[in-house]
């Protein structure tokens, strides 16, 4: 009896997966900063390197009037020329509630040094990936975890921003998990 309930409720709420948009990507070279400090009376000037960055701002919204979404922390990848990981960085837990929520994200991705060189000052492509695992919260109950993966290519100009206008992601099956700490293939699901 509670069975045939709650497939009759599930079906009628017909739950929708989050919209994530890619709303501007900035691409920031590494950027020399003088420090000054004082040793023992002699002032010595030292150069300190802040790492390339790539900034990312995401919009993600819920098409569902009833069903929010716990999100368990989104992955965030970066693939230059679908092959070579370029950097990696992560959002924490957060939940987002129904009634079309637009939740809006910045992400800093650390480039790693050795690809910047061929990034800088050229046109490229750039694949963002994001992967997370979710629950669907309804009426106040939690769903079992659903893991989903999302992509859109981004069109870089010489100047490192995006170009174009806000990119939807599209879900992605079959999509690969990584290991972030080895950034390698470890299986595919």
């Amino acid at each position: 009896m509670w069975c045939c309930i709650t497939v009759v409720i599930w079906l009628s709420l017909n739950p929708k997966h989050p919209v994530f948009k890619v709303a501007d990507v900035y691409v920031h070279p590494a950027a020399d900063h003088v420090c000054n400090s004082t040793l023992t009376q002699v002032h010595e000037v030292t150069q300190n390197r802040t790492p390339p960055v790539i900034i990312l701002n995401l919009k993600i919204s819920n098409p569902n009037k009833r069903i929010g979404y716990i999100y368990d922390g989104i992955y965030v990848g970066l693939y230059y020329e679908d092959r070579m990981i370029i950097g990696t960085s992560s959002l924490p837990a957060f939940y987002q509630g129904h009634r079309n929520s637009t939740i809006g994200r910045e992400v800093q991705v650390n480039i790693e040094e050795q690809y910047l060189g061929g990034l800088l000052g050229k046109t490229f492509d750039m694949r963002v990936y994001l992967k997370t695992k979710l629950r669907y919260k309804i009426f106040g109950f939690k769903t079992k975890h659903h893991m989903k993966g999302f992509e859109a290519y981004v069109a870089i100009g010489s100047d490192g921003r995006m170009l174009g206008e806000d990119i939807k992601m599209h879900q992605r099956q079959g999509f690969t998990i990584l290991n972030l700490t080895t950034k390698s293939k470890l299986r595919s699901v």
